[in-house]
């Protein structure tokens, strides 16, 4: 491929440029300031287009940055290139965006445009993207040094069949390692590493499980040995019922003695338990109502104290808190409030941004005072202009008609003066007359002659003779009539004559009123009527016109936006707001984004304020719980000690306990005057002893029932602790059953962590393995080209599969960046030279340098020109450069 010529139109500093490279080496020698690199820059992107448009910046923003100096003509150009011996031209019109581009591909064979190529022409031509292009064909200004791209990788092993997929490389292996960073265990915010922060907190947990199912399992067991206990205590009662069965079967007045003694001893134990369970209450014996109201209380004293420390801020949400506090010190903002103020910002923005894109700048409001100066007297119509630009073709047209048509008259008014006047044509005519009857005589005496000659039987030479004569008879009168045509052709020239003379008075009445539809429109315009640059006044009154038209609507349309008063109002009331807060004022542009973060602060600080608060009032409460508590214990003349609700439920055992003991007690008491009562003087009578006490028995059958209630209640006691311990492992088992689905999601993540880990590791070495196929090549194309900027082996040079660069020095590989700006600058320009020869086995494309060897020495300068000799044999070089 090669470059035949390029024009520009107006491009940065460059108008009017017209350039040919016939050559295969182009020297471009410039001074300082000239242009070189907006020269190269239009090649490239003529073929690439701009770069850097969604960028603010004019240096970054490359439709900006090279924006004619020149207001006035078009921004663009046209580029002659030939590939595969077949020649193109490339025309692009840039407009103030990309939507308004004109592209348009002619081939110059039949001067037609072409749908070969699409405006991605340079992709379709170099089969690279414009990053490649620059790091390989192209090299800019003081930007010398290269490295590979995936799509270089891939151009360089086109033949293979995995060049697409190597296009895509880059692609898949950024979005294996953002799938590795989301997974990844080795920071806090990896999936992996908050399974396992949870299942950490699940574990911390679970590790009261074993002391409470072995406290459980304790309980257990004491509760089955209290069972075995209740069952001997009911074996021996049964005997005790056998043995009284059998006493029955003595004497009534035994039985009767027995039984009053029974209910003797019934009611002296009764009393006795009665009188030592009242005694172990100090302070007096609780009320029951009381006391299960102190236990109720005691008992939510341990949820309220897991509230209040789940409301309780750390030591970060605490410093946190502060800052909140200090941020919104005069008052926190309503929430409704920030939202419109949050969606008047945007509106804000959004009319800056456009404001920013409608808004003249300097150069175009000099424009328009200048366009307002020049059509003091009218703004014509595009329609007139056209109307009056069409007026003077047509005239230049009539003119050039009338100058062609003179000359045919003057031609012909010649050729009728040459040729004779009346006399003459007389002469003519009298003897063009002898002529005819002269023939007519001859021919008539021929043809008799061979008449009379053939009826008398002459000779044929006779005969011929007088058919001789008749035909020479013939020519004489066709002689006679040469003048006739001579005179119809003199008629022809004056009719012909005044024909132009009709033409010419005609196209000069037609080109007056063409030249006054002109200075009409001069007149109209109120500018000056000068023939002579007629052409110009039109082709700049056009231009002017539709510049000062454009510029006309587009100041039109933002005056009659109001979005700068509307951008004042808003500014201001977002200032008022901010200062009514004592908040910062942001930079321009950032009030959404503080606004919002404002918002974050307000909601964080309203859920701080409300744990705080709920955390301090749950702290009250626990106190105040807690003082009722311990207060209501040493009332009883208990010393207070935590966990207070064993202590009351302790209490309220024994509190049942005498109770139970005062209730034996009055029915006791009962029963036995019962008995005296249908026994009358039984308290009195004389009794001997008998065979077996009674009371004995009845003292025996008490010790068993009081340790049968002891061991109920003892019972008792061990079933509530272990209902309590049951729940607390109910919520053990949930932890566990979330730590086993949390383990499950933490293999599944460490399986997929590593899949995604070796899925990028096997294709980083496939790459690898792909790269290294032409490692070899490029390797000695590198050498080859250094040998050449050095005439060194370059041996020292290492190139990876990534097509780095590095040099082995002391015994190390350096990098590139080690080294001095002109060796940095070689090791660039071979890589590129390298990396091309690689892509382009085949045809060659051209070679763009711009000022390459401006760092290096004037040793490397002189092998520098042997350089681009050898390049130029194969490759078309264009080198910019202000050195000779």
């Amino acid at each position: 491929m090669r470059l035949r010529s390029l024009h520009i139109e107006n491009f940065g500093k460059l108008s009017g440029t017209d350039m040919t490279f016939d050559r295969p080496m182009t020297v471009i020698l410039r001074e300082n300031g000239w242009g070189k690199s907006t020269l190269a820059a239009f090649i490239r992107i003529m073929f690439y287009g701009f770069s850097g448009g969604a960028k603010r910046s004019g240096l970054d923003n490359e439709r900006r940055r090279f924006r004619p100096w020149n207001a006035g003509g078009a921004y663009g150009g046209s580029l002659t290139f030939e590939i595969d011996g077949h020649p193109y031209r490339i025309e692009r019109i840039f407009g103030s965006r990309e939507k308004e581009d004109l592209f348009q591909v002619f081939d110059e064979v039949t001067g037609k445009p072409t749908d070969v190529f699409t405006d991605r022409i340079g992709e379709e031509i170099f089969r690279i993207d414009a990053e490649s292009f620059s790091r390989t064909v192209f090299t800019a200004q003081m930007d010398v040094s290269t490295s590979s791209t995936s799509v270089i990788h891939a151009r360089i092993g086109d033949k293979s069949q995995t060049g697409g997929d190597m296009e895509r490389y880059g692609e898949v292996k950024e979005r294996l390692k953002k799938e590795q960073d989301r997974l990844t265990p080795d920071r806090k915010t990896g999936a992996i590493s908050k399974t396992r922060e949870r299942i950490a907190e699940l574990d911390g947990i679970l590790r009261g499980r074993r002391s409470a199912e072995d406290a459980l399992k304790k309980l257990s067991g004491g509760i089955a040995e209290c069972r075995r206990r209740k069952d001997e205590i009911d074996l021996q009662q049964k005997e005790l019922a056998e043995t009284a069965s059998k006493m029955a079967e003595s004497s009534d007045r035994m039985l009767l003695f027995q039984r009053y003694d029974d209910l003797l001893g019934a009611e002296k134990r009764a009393a006795q338990e009665a009188e030592r369970l009242r005694k172990t209450f100090a302070g007096g014996i609780p009320a029951n109502a009381a006391l299960e109201t102190m236990i109720r209380e005691a008992g939510t004293l341990s949820g309220a104290e897991m509230t209040s420390f789940a409301e309780h801020l750390n030591e970060a949400e605490t410093e946190e808190f502060n800052r909140l506090i200090r941020l919104f010190h005069a008052g926190i903002p309503e929430e409704q409030e920030l939202d419109d103020l949050v969606e008047k910002s945007r509106r804000m923005e959004k009319m800056k941004h456009w404001v920013a894109e409608h808004r003249l700048t300097e150069e175009e409001e000099k424009r328009l005072a200048e366009g307002s100066a020049y059509f003091t007297a009218a703004l014509p119509e595009e329609a007139e202009i056209r109307a009056a630009v069409g007026a003077w073709e047509r005239l230049g047209k009539i003119r050039s008609e009338i100058e062609s048509s003179e000359a045919a008259r003057k031609a012909l008014r010649e050729e009728l003066r040459r040729r004779s006047g009346s006399e003459r044509r007389a002469a003519a005519e009298t003897s063009n007359r002898i002529r005819r009857i002269l023939g007519i005589l001859i021919f008539a005496a021929g043809c008799a002659a061979v008449f009379l000659l053939t009826d008398a039987g002459a000779s044929i030479s006779r005969v011929g003779f007088g058919a001789a004569a008749a035909l020479a008879g013939l020519m004489l009168i066709g002689l006679s009539f040469g003048g006739r045509k001579q005179q119809a052709e003199e008629r022809e020239s004056e009719e012909e004559f005044q024909e132009l003379s009709d033409r010419v008075r005609t196209a000069r009445e037609d080109a007056a009123k063409l030249e006054k539809t002109v200075r009409d429109f001069f007149y109209h315009c109120g500018m000056a009527y000068a023939p002579d640059r007629v052409s110009d006044d039109l082709y700049e009154i056009r231009s002017r016109a539709q510049d000062y038209r454009e510029l006309l609507k587009q100041y039109k349309e933002f005056r009659n936006s109001g979005y700068e008063e509307t951008i004042g109002d808003i500014s201001a009331e977002l200032t008022e707001y901010a200062q009514r807060h004592h908040m910062e004022i942001p930079e321009e542009g950032q009030w959404t984004e503080t606004l919002v973060r404002m918002g974050k602060d307000a909601a964080e600080y309203r859920i701080l304020s409300a744990r705080n608060a709920g955390a301090r009032k749950g702290r009250e409460e626990i106190r105040e719980r807690k003082a009722r508590v311990e207060e209501y214990l040493r009332t009883l003349g208990i010393r207070p000690s935590e966990p207070y609700l064993n202590q009351l439920t302790d209490l309220r055992d024994r509190t049942r306990a005498y109770d139970r003991a005062e209730s034996d007690f009055r029915e006791a008491r009962c029963a036995r005057e019962v008995f005296e009562a249908e026994h009358e003087g039984i308290a009195k009578a004389d009794r001997s002893a008998p065979v077996m006490s009674g009371g004995e028995l009845g003292e025996k059958n008490a010790r068993l029932e009081e340790e049968e209630e002891r061991i109920l209640a003892e019972k008792r006691r061990l079933e509530s602790q272990a209902e309590a311990l049951r729940e607390e492992l109910g919520r053990l088992d949930e932890a566990e059953e979330e730590r086993i689905e949390e383990t499950e999601k933490l293999e599944k993540l460490t399986r997929r962590y590593a899949v995604i880990s070796k899925t990028a590791e096997y294709l980083e070495k496939a790459a690898e393995r792909y790269s290294a196929r032409f490692l070899d090549p490029v390797s000695r194309s590198f050498r080859k080209y250094y040998r050449l900027l050095t005439g060194e082996d370059g041996d020292t040079f290492r190139i990876d599969s990534s097509l780095c660069v590095r040099v082995s020095e002391c015994g190390a590989l350096r990098e590139e960046a080690c080294f001095s700006a002109g060796i940095r600058d070689m090791i660039g320009l071979c890589s590129r030279m390298a990396m091309t020869d690689a892509m382009y086995p085949g045809e060659k494309p051209f070679l763009i340098f711009d000022d390459p060897f401006v760092n290096l020495d004037d040793e490397k300068q002189e092998r520098a020109r042997k350089f681009l000799d050898a390049v130029s044999a194969e490759y078309q070089v264009i080198i910019l450069t202000c050195h000779g």
